[in-house]
């Protein structure tokens, strides 16, 4: 009985994934992105790429300072939207002018369609790990999360 559970588990994943398959994509293999602070400051955005993928978010670590301002670029080269929930870090952040901050500062995440990419502008106000992930059904089970490090 056991084993038969597992098998309807891995059927309805794999019906679950049809058209979701891996692409290759030339995204950063690094695992943890640093701030290049040389040119940042308090009131100058340090841009973060972040790219959502079938089933990656890359960077999956992200290391930030706070009262720093950044401008978090995502960008989705999925097939299928994709979204960076990150409730905890963005209720830590305060929003800065731009669309996106406060959508992402009130729902938790922000939605990003395939092929299409948004910028979120925002200071992180307290230090901490923040989980990062899709929202999206089974995509952080198959790869679609990380952390925000905010020293």
């Amino acid at each position: 009985m056991g084993q038969a559970r597992y098998s309807v588990h891995y059927a309805l994943a794999a019906l679950l994934l049809t058209g979701c398959a891996p692409k290759q994509t030339a995204a950063p293999q690094s695992s943890i992105a640093s701030a290049q602070l040389a040119n940042a400051g308090p009131d100058r955005p340090e841009p973060i790429d972040l790219v959502l993928s079938e089933f990656a978010i890359t960077p999956s670590h992200v290391r930030l300072r706070t009262d720093h301002a950044y401008r978090l670029h995502l960008e989705n080269r999925g097939s299928s939207g994709h979204s960076l929930s990150a409730p905890e870090f963005f209720r830590a952040a305060a929003p800065r002018e731009g669309p996106g901050a406060a959508d992402a500062t009130s729902s938790g995440g922000i939605e990003v369609a395939p092929g299409a990419s948004k910028d979120i502008y925002l200071h992180p106000r307290r230090a901490g790990t923040f989980p990062m992930e899709c929202s999206h059904f089974l995509h952080p089970s198959f790869g679609m999360s990380g952390d925000i490090v905010v020293e």
